[in-house]
């Protein structure tokens, strides 16, 4: 890069990184790729900065500006703050803290974190995983189990518990709860006979719950029967 300086008093020579140990907050919304990873802004080579006020502007093609970190912080203290504006409020954002050492920011090791802000501006957590649901299966006395396999997101939480919730069909089943696993099976028993249900597959992490699919079934008890013995006979 070059810089030409013609009696201006601001030129490009900020050194955010410099110094020991550090750490810097970004903040975007809606999304990660407001949070531009930039170590400064992308310029034309051949073109000359103009001076405007106390400013440099590049009247070339494109200057893209990296996202400014909103807080920041150095060693030994390990922990920072920042007060969300009334904008990021009721939307989504995008959270990233990455550290520094000796002029030079680590982009790599700490993945941006997604997450939802409600209007008083507390944490209102997103599951945002996929998943994908195998046929259900028809188990002996009119059971059914439901095989699935989770996808997980880099982006926001992960879930704790698979649940599947009750939607329609007769009565008011239990949620049918299970730790959260890649490769998952729920079990539910006590169903009417030619009955249809319909259910919610839900993610779960803490008081957040997000619907990752559905799952439809018609009861069936005249289902295959159990094993009840094995005999071993000779030839």
């Amino acid at each position: 890069m070059r810089a030409r300086s013609r009696n201006v008093r601001v030129i490009l020579a900020d050194r955010p990184f410099q110094g020991g140990l550090g750490a810097s907050l970004y903040v975007g919304s809606p999304g990660a790729s407001d949070i531009r990873y930039r170590r400064g802004r992308i310029m034309s080579p051949n073109s000359p900065f103009w001076p405007i006020s106390t400013n440099l502007i590049d009247p070339g093609a494109a200057s893209v500006p990296k996202s400014q970190r909103v807080a920041s912080t150095t060693s030994p203290t390990d922990e920072l703050s920042y007060t969300l504006p009334i904008a990021m409020r009721d939307v989504t954002v995008a959270v990233q803290v990455r550290t520094y050492w000796n002029d030079y920011e680590n982009e790599t090791i700490y993945r941006p974190f997604l997450t939802g802000v409600d209007g008083g501006g507390d944490e209102d957590g997103q599951i945002l995983g996929t998943v994908s649901i195998l046929p259900p299966v028809k188990l002996d006395g009119g059971g059914m189990s439901v095989s699935f396999q989770y996808y997980a997101s880099p982006l926001g939480e992960q879930p704790l518990q698979f649940a599947l919730v009750q939607t329609s069909g007769p009565g008011s089943l239990p949620d049918a709860v299970i730790p959260a696993n890649d490769f998952n099976v729920v079990e539910i028993d006590g169903l009417t006979n030619a009955a249809t249900y319909g259910w919610n597959l839900e993610g779960r992490n803490g008081t957040t719950a997000v619907v990752l699919g559905t799952v439809t079934f018609t009861a069936d008890s005249q289902g295959p029967t159990g094993v009840t013995s094995f005999e071993v006979v000779p030839d």
